[in-house]
């Protein structure tokens, strides 16, 4: 039925079922599942708050989001 099943993932609750539920249908159907995280790149008004952040604290947090997505593609 399926060969490939891209899903995408941002690190949130929601996005986590769909993990969970793209490992499971690939389970069923055999296929193989490419994920792919999701890290938005926010104008630094969109930051907690709306506070401005400089530009080292904007590097320090998308670091932090690519170090999640490689634990959750390396879980996978």
């Amino acid at each position: 039925m399926y060969k490939r099943i891209l899903v995408a993932t941002d690190g949130s609750k929601l996005s986590n079922m769909a993990v969970e539920h793209a490992l499971g249908l690939a389970d069923i159907t055999g296929a193989e599942v490419v994920a792919l995280k999701v890290v938005p790149r926010y104008p630094q008004t969109y930051f907690e708050g709306g506070v401005a952040l400089a530009a080292e604290e904007v590097k320090r947090i998308e670091k932090q989001w690519q170090d999640e997505a490689l634990e959750v593609v390396n879980a996978i």
